[in-house]
């Protein structure tokens, strides 16, 4: 998909923004930073692939959306109440952020 995108949906001089959730929690294996350095080595690989590099990236803490979440009736999947847990899997946790970036298509 964003192959296509980069290829038909933008000129030379067009940008992709992509805006990915993750999830992640305070034990050091699943820290923001962690998490944040695991989704960018596999971002930067599918660009890779794709002939396209980052020119802009963000991240923004979604705060307080865990109380929130808490007080819902069904927990989302991704949500682990315990943010010291040791989690299931790369895309459970307890807080939010999302990884805004903008990529182009690679020059030469």
């Amino acid at each position: 998909m964003v192959q296509f995108c980069l290829d038909k949906l933008i000129s030379d001089r067009g940008y992709l923004v992509i805006i990915v959730p993750f999830a992640y929690g305070d034990r050091p294996a699943h820290n923001l930073y962690a998490r944040a350095q695991w989704l960018q080595n596999l971002v930067e690989n599918l660009l890779e692939t794709v002939k396209a590099k980052i020119v802009y990236e963000n991240i923004s803490l979604q705060i307080g959306l865990e109380e929130k979440v808490r007080q819902q009736k069904k927990t989302p999947d991704w949500f682990v109440a315990d943010r010291t847990a040791d989690y299931p899997n790369k895309y459970a946790g307890t807080y939010m952020a999302t990884w805004t970036f903008i990529a182009s298509p690679s020059v030469g």
